[in-house]
This record gives C-alpha cells, sequence and structure tokens, in this order.
C-alpha cells in the first residue's frame, strides 16, 4: 500500500501540531514564554518526553514526505 503525498503532509501537520503542543506544555510548566526559540527545560518538567516523541515523529514524517517526494539526504 502506498500512501499519497497528501496523506504524508496531513501526518507531518499532525506531528508538528503534537510537537508545539508538547512544547507549549513544557514551557508553561517550567513558566517560559512559548515563543522562545532556545529554552533548557527543568529536569523534573514531566513534558519532556512528550517533546522529545513529538521531535521524533516530525523528524520521521519529513524524511518520510522528502522520500516520497524523491528527495534524498545524502551523508557528508
Amino acid at each position: 500500500m502506498t500512501i499519497s503525498l497528501s496523506a504524508r503532509r496531513r501526518r507531518l501537520d499532525y506531528a508538528i501540531a503534537a510537537w508545539r503542543h508538547a512544547w507549549r506544555q513544557a514551557c508553561e510548566h517550567d513558566m517560559i514564554p512559548g515563543g522562545s526559540q532556545f529554552v533548557v527545560f527543568s529536569r523534573d518538567n514531566p513534558y519532556m518526553r512528550a517533546v522529545d516523541i513529538a521531535v521524533a515523529q516530525v523528524n520521521r514524517c519529513r524524511r518520510a514526505l522528502d522520500a516520497a517526494r524523491g528527495y534524498h539526504q545524502g551523508r557528508s
């Protein structure tokens, strides 16, 4: 079964939304402005695992979409 480009794009959009949600929760827990681009979360932040999982999912979805489009990521 092949997955269409539009379905892969929707998966990526959902993954990005989940990542943004987890990021906002983690920021709120540590009282960091949500728009911050570089942060260090506290060790006891319960949302860090969700952020890590969401980032990994976004990366998997991006690689899958790029591969379906015919883009190849080379290694140097």
